[in-house]
């Protein structure tokens, strides 16, 4: 899986940026026949005097631990065999691509851009993933102009002023009394995969320890 942080740096160096999530990745893909009956439901649907009815996943599910690095391995698959055919968007998606997540940024105007998004597009359709829309700070590549900002990784992104920001979210704490432990835990719960925060937060990391 590739670095968060790398991602998020590298989708920041050029002039036109794009991201998108893939609908319903972890769905997309079959889990393999042997490995079906450990993912094996029982349902007595209220009804407690009967045997229950037996359901069993075919499909790879949001809570096994393996989906995010094999849909990973499935996107870098799919990448690996078009590199002949697409290089540039495959290499976006190999290198680019945080779980569902894929970003990138180019020098090249918005019709070469939308070229490589459509590469990207048809790459992902060989394996039955679909993007569910494509966000960007270019008019002429955004495919939802009215969903702004946008939720990108734990960031807000602003398309229009191409600008991040953090979510706003209210941190819990009990400050009827303070302890050193108190601070950390506060920081803890901030998501600042760029340490953006380091500045201030440093500050409470160090004076806890």
């Amino acid at each position: 899986m590739n670095s968060l942080f790398d991602v998020l740096i590298g989708w920041r160096q050029n002039e036109v940026s794009f991201a998108g999530d893939v609908s319903k990745m972890f769905n997309q893909i079959p889990v393999h026949p042997d490995d079906q009956k450990y993912h094996r439901l029982l349902w007595r649907d209220g009804e407690a005097d009967r045997e229950p009815d037996v359901y069993q996943w075919v499909r790879l599910s949001f809570g096994d631990k393996p989906a995010p690095d094999l849909a990973i391995n499935a996107i870098n698959r799919l990448s690996d065999k078009a590199q002949v055919e697409s290089p540039e968007a495959a290499r976006i998606l190999k290198d680019h691509t945080y779980v569902v997540t894929s970003l990138g940024r180019r020098h090249h105007a918005p019709e070469k851009v939308k070229k490589v998004i459509d590469a990207i597009d048809t790459i992902l359709g060989k394996g039955k993933f679909a993007i569910k829309a494509w966000h960007s700070n270019s008019p002429k590549i955004d495919q939802d102009g009215n969903d702004n900002p946008v939720s990108l990784l734990g960031h807000q992104w602003n398309k229009k002023a191409d600008s991040n920001c953090f979510e706003e979210r209210e941190v819990l704490a009990d400050l009827s009394y303070c302890t050193k432990r108190k601070p950390l835990g506060v920081v803890s719960e901030l998501w600042d995969p760029l340490g953006l925060m380091a500045p201030v937060t440093i500050r409470f990391r160090i004076d806890d320890l």
